[in-house]
């Protein structure tokens, strides 16, 4: 084999191993992706999720009925949907 030959053999296996590592890399992007956290509603979608009017989400926060998520030093409020449903299966088995 001549050195040009082998050269090209080189880039074509480095070529391949790279190519094998980018779609490892993008398939273990994409499980990662799809573990990502639970979303987090704001009133008004929880309201709808639950089929309530947002005033009564308003109402069960300020009574802590609920479970919910205020960042510190703001009073915007979040719903991490996970929390929610396992929060109304609680409710529904008392």
């Amino acid at each position: 084999i001549n050195s040009s030959h082998a050269h090209k053999k080189i880039r074509n296996e480095t070529g391949i191993a790279v190519a094998n590592r980018v779609r490892k890399m993008a398939t273990t992007l994409t499980a990662l992706e799809s573990q990502s956290p639970p979303p987090l509603l704001n009133v008004s979608e929880l309201a709808a999720f639950l089929k309530v009017k947002p005033r009564t989400i308003y109402e069960m926060v300020a009574q802590n009925r609920i479970p919910y998520r205020k960042p510190p030093g703001s009073n915007i409020l979040r719903f991490d949907l996970d929390e929610i449903i396992a929060w109304t299966k609680a409710r529904n088995n008392k």
